[in-house]
């Protein structure tokens, strides 16, 4: 499955096309430790800024791992740290199969995605009203050699990162 990766790196740099088909294709992206808060950002590769597959967007999430079962990229996004004197817990397990015919459109080849919600009482998904959020203790996470981190940065470097991506869209996928 095709892969699209910004790295949070100063100076920001557009998104890495990269093809995680196995499992041993996410074990060797590149890779930096949990940030503690006191890191700067250079041009080394590790830290996510933003990941597009099939054009969904993860962007902000504390952690995104990789797994892959069954030729399905499966994606666990999550948050469980501490944004603006809040601790939030909550994330989402995507799963990315390859594109196949669609009886909805003429049986035109689409994308194939699921989306499952999990979130504590009071996290972000479950205030703003997301349908069937599931609790946060049921969410799994893959392993952490699969395992990619957030990082945060300033409102300029982000705003620098946002200017320089190219997007790519649900097509490049369906075509």
């Amino acid at each position: 499955m095709r892969v699209y990766i910004q790295w949070a790196t100063n100076p920001p740099t557009d998104y890495i096309a990269y093809d995680i088909n196995r499992v041993a294709d996410a074990r060797q992206l590149p890779r930096k430790p949990a940030p503690t808060g006191a890191q700067n950002l250079d041009s080394t590769q590790g830290w996510l800024a933003s990941i597009n597959i099939q054009g969904v967007i993860f962007s902000g999430f504390d952690h995104v791992g990789f797994e892959v079962v069954s030729n399905t990229l499966v994606v666990t996004a999550w948050n469980n740290g501490t944004d603006f004197g809040i601790t939030e817990y909550w994330g989402q397990k995507w799963t990315f199969a390859p594109p196949a015919p669609d009886i909805k459109i003429q049986n035109a080849i689409n994308t194939v995605q699921t989306c499952t919600w999990y979130g504590r009482p009071n996290s972000t998904p479950v205030l703003q009203g997301v349908p069937n959020v599931l609790p946060y203790e049921e969410l799994t996470f893959p392993p952490n050699n699969q395992t990619l981190h957030g990082v945060w940065m300033s409102d300029v470097l982000w705003e620098q990162h946002m200017a320089v991506k190219n997007e790519h869209g649900w097509r490049e996928w369906a075509g």
